[in-house]
This record gives structure tokens, C-alpha cells and sequence, in this order.
């Protein structure tokens, strides 16, 4: 992307770029962009996957976020760069906690039923089957393995209309861990190296 950029417009990133000279990507590229920027700097970063509330009103819109180490504060930061020119009641550039649902907790608010599952469906796929290929974006994010959206693990690969109660609540578990990724990152290390289903993909190209 900035290799792009640069072959369009020398002076690099500049405010006054021609429309022809600017790239269209996703947000997903954009989290994966900000997170690589940062890292380059030396600042711990990771992209994340869930639902930005903030977006669209009538639907939870599937989104990519950055999260990065302040080691000033000893905390996370997470912060939208994708629409952060976007009129918002808080700082995409220090995003409250509960701004961003991440995968994990909207699997499990939909599990417990305190989450309409209505609201995500889209693209012909059932709510579950959203949700679990989101969630497994953000532990492979979460894991540096930032997923297309073609590609989904072997494990979700599957009809989510006869999926069994015990596949169901592997995720459960997994969504359970992915809540605190940093208290359980051992936990989610260890099932990164001894899941292959987990792991391997399943889709385009793959």
C-alpha cells in the first residue's frame, strides 16, 4: 500500500493528494496499515475484529480496529483511523471500552441472548456463522495471522445450520479467552500451536 502511494505521489503521505493519486481500501487494510506503522516505531500493536455500533444504526457493521501498547499509561489504546474524520461523540484516537464490540463478546451476548442476532445477518450467512468467522478473524489477528475474508479456519468451515451443540461451545470457550486476550494470551498461544482447525485455512487460494 504505501509502496502504491509512493509510485502515484512522491511526497508520500500528503494532504492535497488528487483523487486519481489516493488507493480505495478496506478497513481491515487500513488497521493492518496503522498497526504496521506504529510497529515500525517500535510500539506494540495488533489489529482486531468485531462490530462498530457507531457506523450504521439499523445493523452492527462488521469493522477492523488497531490496538497499541502505551507504555506511559501501561495500557492499550484502540483507536479507528478508518473513520476517524467521521463526526463522533468520542475520540477514535482513544476509543472508550465499550465503542468497539469485538468478536467475542457479540458471539457470546448472541449465545446468552442478550444480543438480537437479527441484526447480523448479511451476505446470505446466519448470524452464528458471522460471528464465529469473526471471532476467528480477531484470534487470528491477535495471533499476527491478520485473515482475508475469503479464508476462514477448517473449523468453521462448515453448514452452521446442522452445526452440533459441542462445536458450539468450543467457540464459547474460545470466545471466553479472546474477552481478556492479554490475561489469557498464553492460554490462546497454546491453542494457536495445538489446533490445526483452529489454525489451517479454508477458503480462495488455500
Amino acid at each position: 500500500m504505501l509502496a502504491e502511494l509512493y509510485r502515484r505521489d512522491l511526497r508520500g503521505f500528503v494532504p492535497d493528494r488528487a483523487v486519481e493519486n489516493k488507493i480505495i481500501i478496506t478497513c481491515r487494510a487500513v488497521a493492518i496499515l496503522m498497526a504496521t506503522i506504529l510497529k515500525t516505531r517500535g510500539i506494540p500493536a495488533r489489529v482486531r475484529a468485531g462490530y462498530a455500533p457507531y457506523i450504521r444504526s439499523d445493523r452492527m457493521e462488521t469493522h477492523w480496529i488497531t490496538q497499541y501498547r502505551h507504555a506511559p499509561e501501561k495500557r492499550r489504546i484502540t483507536i479507528d483511523a478508518d473513520t476517524s474524520l467521521e463526526n463522533r461523540p468520542f475520540d477514535p484516537f482513544d476509543m472508550p471500552p465499550e465503542t468497539f464490540h469485538f468478536g467475542a463478546n457479540a458471539w457470546l451476548a448472541v449465545r446468552e441472548g442478550r444480543q438480537n442476532a437479527s441484526l447480523l445477518i448479511e451476505d446470505g450467512r446466519s448470524a452464528l456463522e458471522n460471528l464465529a468467522r469473526l471471532l476467528f478473524f480477531d484470534f487470528h489477528a491477535l495471533m499476527n495471522n491478520e485473515v482475508t475474508y475469503t479464508q476462514v479456519p477448517i473449523f468453521i468451515a462448515i453448514d452452521f445450520n446442522t452445526v452440533e451443540e459441542e462445536k458450539l461451545q468450543e467457540i464459547d470457550a474460545l470466545a471466553c479467552l479472546l474477552q481478556q486476550p492479554d490475561e489469557n494470551f498464553a492460554q490462546l498461544q497454546t491453542l494457536w500451536e495445538t489446533r490445526r482447525d483452529f489454525r489451517l485455512l479454508h477458503g480462495s487460494l488455500v
